[in-house]
């Protein structure tokens, strides 16, 4: 009996032993079938996006919602759910909350700028984050007035207005020079103002809504490269301004934070995300039942009826796909903020292109001390040059 009982233990302890064995495997699968998540906090959308993409994350399960932010740029990832450091299962939702931007509706009061310079009043409303803002020279030789002296605004001293209102700044200008337009379609918005100040240009920027362009690029200008104007003349310059659209069932509320400006009153009640209502299908016309039209009677013929010959069908000719090649019209600057964006975006939409980066990082041929894609066009069908500023902190 001893022995039978020595041999029933040892069977429990190889039963147990695999057991845990099969439950390890099972273990092992399981946390094989979920991805440790990163902490994408302060990074952009299309970080999710490629780390997704190159962890074969499902579309489904990658959740964007935005709300407005005082401090993060557009795109910018607030917040996340899991957090990063945790494990995503196979069939978990991924909830990023990125920013939109500074609430437009915070109101404002417009301060008296007299005895500022220009770099002073711009600085206010770029602290303030006014999204329309342009700046008009005007050409004097009065000896007394400084360069960029102030002129007046529109809205005048003490106006109450949005960060959203369209407000002009008119300045003093006492160089009178010509100035070659360079290609701006090229330019992200940003180094086109830094151009248009240094050169004294007065710029107006108009905004065109897009839910699939991307935010900020330049659809067109309305003075051609290479044209010669002069010290205050202006231009217009039409950019995308995006529409963003929650993809969460509930987008959190956006709550506005007032700005440090001792002129900036509360801020307004924020505007609520709004959701267009569903389409209606378009009414169709009754159908009207065909009536065959009356054929006039022919007399039989008396010559035997030919047997008619069945057409042979023609083969439909093979479709063949055009190699792929580089694109041969600019593509937007601005939304190329680094390098691996710029491989990232080649090799998704145009895979075979090669990329050549090139960049201006000097005194010389970056007097403005700039940063970002100044222009970008095709060398030949495979290769893309791409040319940058590069800020060289003088």
């Amino acid at each position: 009996m001893a022995i039978k009982k020595k041999g029933l233990i040892t069977a429990l302890i190889g039963i147990t032993t695999a057991s845990a064995a099969v439950a390890g495997s099972i273990w092992l699968i399981r946390s094989n079938q979920s991805t440790e998540i990163p902490d994408f906090t302060g990074q952009y959308r299309l970080d999710v996006e490629r780390w997704a993409k190159d962890k074969n994350i499902n579309e489904n399960q990658l959740v964007f919602t935005y709300r407005y932010d005082e401090i993060g740029e557009n795109d910018t990832v607030l917040s996340q759910n899991p957090a990063g450091g945790e494990r995503l299962a196979e069939d978990e939702k991924f909830t990023v909350t990125l920013s939109r931007g500074a609430d437009p509706n915070v109101e404002f009061t417009m301060p008296d700028f007299s005895g500022k310079t220009g770099k002073e009043i711009r600085k206010w409303f770029d602290d303030n984050k006014f999204l329309h803002v342009e700046y008009l020279y005007e050409y004097t030789e009065d000896e007394t007035v400084s360069e960029g002296a102030f002129i007046s605004s529109e809205p005048a001293a003490g106006a109450k207005l949005k960060r959203s209102a369209n407000v002009s700044v008119h300045l003093y200008t006492k160089q009178l020079q010509e100035v070659t337009v360079p290609d701006l379609s090229g330019y992200s918005l940003n180094n086109i103002r830094a151009w248009a100040d240094e050169n004294r240009i007065s710029l107006n920027i108009e905004y065109v809504e897009s839910d699939t362009e991307p935010d900020g690029r330049i659809t067109a200008v309305s003075v051609e490269p290479g044209t010669v104007i002069h010290t205050g003349d202006r231009i217009t310059v039409t950019v995308i301004s995006r529409i963003y659209h929650d993809t969460a069932e509930t987008a959190p509320v956006a709550e506005p934070v007032p700005s440090a400006n001792e002129t900036a009153t509360a801020p307004a009640a924020p505007a609520e995300t709004v959701t267009a209502p569903p389409s209606v299908p378009e009414e169709k016309e009754p159908t009207v039942p065909h009536v065959p039209e009356q054929q006039e009677e022919t007399p039989a013929s008396t010559e035997p009826e030919q047997p008619q010959e069945t057409p042979v069908p023609e083969e439909p000719e093979p479709v063949v796909e055009a190699p792929a090649v580089c694109p041969q019209r600019p593509l937007p600057s601005g939304m190329f903020p680094s390098e691996d964006s710029i491989y990232l975006f080649m090799n998704s939409e145009y895979p075979g292109c090669a990329v050549v980066i090139s960049y201006y990082d000097n005194e010389q041929n970056n007097p403005s001390n700039m940063q970002g894609c100044a222009s970008n066009y095709a060398i030949d069908d495979t290769t893309w040059q791409f040319e940058f500023y590069k800020e060289w902190n003088r």
